[in-house]
């Protein structure tokens, strides 16, 4: 009996331990569901760019400008010509782009405004907005990325939306002005060219979840099951190994991919990603950490291995399913691979992340004994 509560004891703590770390680490566990740029079923495109009124042809203009990040962001790229500029809200100097990278005008309100997605950064006091730009190069690429808030949904959802919410709806459109050969100043010249480039907002109502989580949980029934069955009798805890091995890869290799989609998703260099890797997935390191050692230990045959497993299982269910399970219904998931891959692998998350937590708490009970060898021993 002793030897019971102790084990139902350790599977408790297994189980308690992720949600406990998960709880005390609320506002950093909401980063792993891609921070700035979350899934919703709000779809930002640029529908056309024109110049003097009229649309251009295809393959004009010289740049590239884009709606990335699930609509968090605009990219605008520079190829070619005279350096592009792009005012603020208050059709101030804001951002220089061209060969020599972008800069960024200090005493832009814009500056402040666009370092957060919903605006939510105050400005300061001092600045002087229509005074002589304070041009600052923050970076050596001829790319500007930045939160632009015509480009994307802000507040709560408008009054068609609400009313009915299983139809598409156009919720806004808006203008982005860009300017050809425009001074560092700010003035505009006689070889000056604007260009008008139109974002659209729509709502597009996303796909059902219930799919995906019903595969969710016949994942874990699976893996359940067979735990509670095969896994009545040293010979089927023995046979089941395998299933455990690969089941405990399998949710790594969605996890990892689940992180890397999301650090990804956000554009910029290598070494940007890498960063953002590191400083969302904590909650991933951890888990796979335990994982790893839980594995080694049921490798040689201790089940106190199972522990780890399943604390490392519970994380990740966590932080890399359920944390981000709004994106099986969303229609715009901020991701760097396919939206379907990024609804696969929440869904093997939570499947194989439920499965192997009970599973782990049902191959660590005892073995009941054979009543029937306890009566022939007792009669000898």
């Amino acid at each position: 009996m002793l030897r019971l509560r102790a084990i139902s004891l350790r599977a408790l703590i297994a189980c308690a331990l992720p949600a406990l770390i998960l709880v005390s680490l609320a506002p950093e566990a909401g980063a792993h569901s891609a921070g700035n740029a979350p899934s919703s079923n709000y779809v930002a495109k640029i529908i056309g760019v024109t110049s003097g009124g009229a649309a251009l042809p295809v393959g004009e203009p010289s740049f590239g400008l884009r709606s990335i990040e699930a609509g968090s962001r605009l990219e605008l790229r520079w190829r070619e010509g005279p350096e592009l500029s792009v005012p603020d809200y208050d059709a101030n100097p804001y951002l220089r782009v061209g060969a020599a990278g972008v800069f960024e005008n200090q005493q832009s309100a814009a500056v402040y405004l666009n370092r957060d997605r919903n605006g939510a950064t105050d400005v300061p006091d001092n600045l002087n907005p229509t005074g002589p730009p304070q041009w600052k190069r923050i970076s050596t690429e001829p790319v500007a990325r930045w939160h632009d808030h015509r480009g994307h949904r802000m507040g709560g959802d408008p009054p068609q939306v609400r009313t009915a919410p299983g139809k598409p709806h156009l919720v806004q459109r808006e203008t982005v002005p860009i300017f050809s050969g425009a001074s560092p100043s700010g003035k505009l010249t006689a070889d000056t060219v604007r260009y008008d480039a139109t974002v659209e907002v729509r709502w597009e109502p996303g796909p059902s979840k219930m799919p995906w989580l019903l595969g969710a949980g016949v994942l874990a029934l699976g893996l359940a099951l067979s735990s509670g069955l095969v896994g009545r009798t040293a010979l089927g805890r023995t046979r089941l190994r395998p299933l455990v091995i690969l089941s405990v890869l399998s949710l790594g290799a969605a996890d990892a991919i689940h992180l890397f989609g999301i650090s990804f998703g956000i554009r910029g260099t290598v070494a940007e990603g890498l960063t953002r890797t590191l400083g969302i997935g904590f909650g991933s390191f951890a888990a796979w950490i335990a994982a790893i050692l839980g594995l080694i230990l049921y490798l040689r045959k201790r089940t106190d291995g199972l522990y780890l497993v399943t604390f490392g299982a519970g994380l990740m269910t966590l932080v890399g399913g359920l944390a981000d399970v709004s994106a099986l219904s969303s229609s715009s998931v901020p991701f760097a691979f396919p939206s379907i891959v990024a609804r696969i692998v929440i869904t093997l998350t939570i499947g194989l992340g439920i499965g192997l937590v009970v599973a782990g708490v049902l191959l660590t009970r005892p073995i009941p004994e054979d009543p029937s060898i306890s009566h022939n021993s007792v009669e000898r």
